[in-house]
């Protein structure tokens, strides 16, 4: 965060990603990006934000969401995008520690 605020002038970070449906992930977020999530996306989208979710911390195949994703037809967590400041993003992780 420091260098893109010092080199770019960046003052919001984002991403859209299955992970912003996953409660786990979400804890390490300030309030503004819950207040910010996008509806999830139901459409398929050929990058890791969205099929990353198949794939295990070994970089294996999840075996466990495969399965449900073939006994179900739906993702088991749907992309969505989500942002905020590096200041919101700062104080939160201040009071994470």
């Amino acid at each position: 965060m420091d260098a893109c605020e010092k080199q770019f002038g960046v003052r919001e970070i984002g991403t859209a990603t299955w992970l912003n449906s996953v409660p786990r992930w979400l804890r390490f977020f300030p309030a503004e990006w819950l207040a910010n999530l996008s509806p999830p996306f139901t459409d398929a989208y050929w990058h890791y934000g969205f099929w990353g979710q198949f794939i295990t911390a070994r970089k294996t195949f999840n075996h466990n969401l495969g399965a449900q994703f073939r006994q179900t037809g739906v993702m088991p967590y749907t992309l969505r995008a989500s942002w905020c400041t590096i200041a919101a993003m700062r104080e939160h992780l201040r009071q994470l520690s």
